[in-house]
């Protein structure tokens, strides 16, 4: 329009570009820092944390607390290590298992202790087995899986923007039970395919993950967020 000699229409150019603008930044920063978890990602991960922490139940009173009201329950990261009460629980924690509940077990770092514990429903052998560099490619393993799909649709987009590590403590052995659900590896190490493990026993589902969600939550990484969610609400129905 300018080499035209009509600069004067060049309005109709520009605003409709203004326009756009406007709107897919607004929509962005909606994305991002809107009050409204339904809308927000930073507002979806503190809801969730409360959510969390709303639920949570002292390691002295698993023995006594009636674990079928509960959907699901997290053991926090290092669990085995330093709640000695949740060592002497796990059997009451398996039948929770067992009788239609979901277990996700994060990692623990005293690994001759937790393997000699045989606190898994099945054999399986933790390993201090870690993926360092946050931006290693994931590949998903079990693509057909619920995990990947209910409620969040899962893509290799969803390991985008993670912080400071992968995972650390991963399995390096496990019964044929398990499903190995993700893999990756640190460059020029060896692929770790036991950072993420799901088992049905008996009527519930077993989760293990070395997969440092305890990072990725707090700093409100959206991937990590919705595959945190589809953990929470797996069932081991294939």
């Amino acid at each position: 329009l300018m080499k035209m000699g009509r600069l004067r229409w060049i309005w109709v150019t520009l605003l409709p570009m203004a326009w756009l603008v406007i709107i897919t930044m607004s929509a962005s920063y909606q994305k991002i820092f809107n009050a409204n978890p339904r809308i927000g990602f930073l507002a979806y991960a503190k809801a969730l944390a409360a959510q969390i922490a709303a639920g949570k139940i002292p390691a002295e009173k698993i023995a006594t607390e009636d674990l079928k009201q509960y959907g699901t329950i997290v053991l926090g990261i290092r669990a085995y290590d330093t709640q000695k009460d949740v060592a002497a629980s796990n059997k009451k924690l398996l039948d929770y298992v067992s009788a239609g509940g979901t277990l996700i077990v994060q990692y623990n770092t005293g690994v001759s202790d937790f393997n000699n514990g045989h606190f898994t429903p099945y054999p399986a052998q933790l390993s201090r087995a870690r993926v360092s560099v946050e931006g290693t490619p994931v590949e998903i393993l079990a693509a057909d899986d619920s995990v990947f799909h209910y409620p969040n649709q899962i893509t290799d987009h969803d390991f985008d923007g993670w912080v400071q590590e992968r995972g650390l403590y991963f399995m390096d052995q496990w019964d044929s039970n398990y499903k190995p659900l993700l893999a990756c590896h640190d460059p020029g190490e060896q692929l770790q395919k036991g950072g993420l493990l799901k088992a049905q026993y008996a009527k519930g589902t077993y989760i293990y993950t070395g997969y440092a969600f305890f990072r990725q939550l707090p700093a409100g990484v959206p991937g990590a967020i919705r595959l945190y969610v589809n953990l929470l609400t797996a069932k081991s129905s294939e």
